[in-house]
Formats: structure tokens, C-alpha cells, sequence
């Protein structure tokens, strides 16, 4: 196989650095670019479900739980983003 270039797109500015620190624009391990592809997917993938989780908890009136319930669940997500951004 042919190397795998990096998608720099929708990634947080900490991964991009990190990446183009050692000047890397493919890696020529089929290893190494599926765990990066799948952190990139992953990322992506947790930031939607956040945006739609808070998109979706305006659908319910303020005191029905499903409401607070979603908008935990977005804010958890974030949570998760951003501790992975201070772990690099």
C-alpha cells in the first residue's frame, strides 16, 4: 500500500501541531494511518453527536427531562474533548 496522507481538516489546532511538529504529512505504516484515521473519524464523530445532542434538548419544554438529560450528555461529550486536547 501507498502512504496516507493526513487530513489536517476539523482537527483541533493541538492535534494539528503536534502532527506538523515532526513535519509529517504521510505515514508509510498502514498501522500507524489507521489509528490516525480512526481518531480523526472518532473526533469528528463525538463533536456531531455533541452538536446534535445540543441541537436536540431545544425540542423539549424546560422542565421535561429529557431535556436536561441531553444536554448532560453533550456537555460529558465535551468533557471528553477537551481532556483529551490537555492530555496531548
Amino acid at each position: 500500500m501507498g502512504k496516507t496522507p493526513i487530513s489536517m481538516d476539523g482537527l483541533p489546532d493541538e492535534i494539528a501541531i503536534l502532527i506538523g511538529r515532526y513535519g509529517i504529512a504521510n505515514f508509510d505504516s498502514d498501522d500507524m494511518s489507521t489509528a490516525l484515521r480512526f481518531s480523526e473519524m472518532l473526533w469528528r464523530r463525538l463533536t456531531r453527536m455533541a452538536e446534535h445532542y445540543e441541537r436536540q434538548s431545544q425540542n423539549f419544554m424546560p422542565d421535561d427531562i429529557r431535556r436536561s438529560m441531553m444536554q448532560r450528555a453533550a456537555k460529558d461529550m465535551r468533557h471528553v474533548l477537551e481532556d483529551t486536547k490537555k492530555d496531548l
